[in-house]
């Protein structure tokens, strides 16, 4: 009975991302201007998430392997390398949210990488809203365990520097010579 009911939860919060896909939209994340009525811990946390993946799918939407290369300076991040500390900081979420340590296989290229961080994206924001999350929670940071480690540091650590990220991605590929596409609403959460 319980697996069930859980069942049901998973599949009514899992909709609004496979209407998306429905709806001609490629990828989650691609819209986010739907949200839940409700306020909550859960609920705060998963749209906080839902921010990051926006933010991440339209950073990283139809990058070019030029782009990918493309770096600042000799010794910056290549755009390349940031979605690579994105993808490991996405693992990093998942885990803390799902009580996990799982490591993901090696990724293949630009679109596998861009795939399973928005998967793990999903992995967390299903996590918080199915379950109430504890004060604290045992997480893998860097490769190593962290027991104990407070809620609001996975806030303004993992998921902010993803944030942050984002940005440098927006920037690099403008820099670059191919800006993120126009019409993308940051504060609706869509794509005009």
């Amino acid at each position: 009975m319980l697996k069930s009911l859980i069942q049901c939860g998973f599949i009514l919060i899992c909709l609004p991302f496979y209407a998306q896909v429905e709806s001609g939209n490629p990828q989650p994340f691609s819209d986010i201007s739907e949200y839940s009525e409700m306020v909550s811990r859960e609920t705060i946390m998963a749209r906080m998430i839902d921010g990051l993946g926006f933010r991440y799918f339209w950073a990283t939407e139809e990058l070019t392997e030029v782009d990918l290369e493309f770096r600042m300076s000799g010794d910056s991040r290549s755009i390349s390398e940031i979605m690579d500390h994105i993808y490991q900081l996405s693992q990093v979420i998942r885990n803390f949210a799902t009580g996990s340590d799982n490591s993901d296989s090696a990724v293949v290229g630009m679109e596998d990488r861009r795939q399973k961080t928005l998967n793990n994206f999903i992995l967390a924001r299903t996590a918080y809203l199915e379950t109430y999350f504890p004060e604290h929670k045992e997480a893998e940071t860097n490769g190593q365990k962290v027991k104990n480690d407070p809620f609001w540091n996975q806030l303004n650590g993992p998921l902010e520097d993803a944030v942050w990220h984002c940005g440098q991605i927006a920037i690099l590929r403008r820099t670059a010579g191919n800006p993120m596409a126009p019409g993308i609403d940051f504060y609706r959460g869509e794509k005009k």
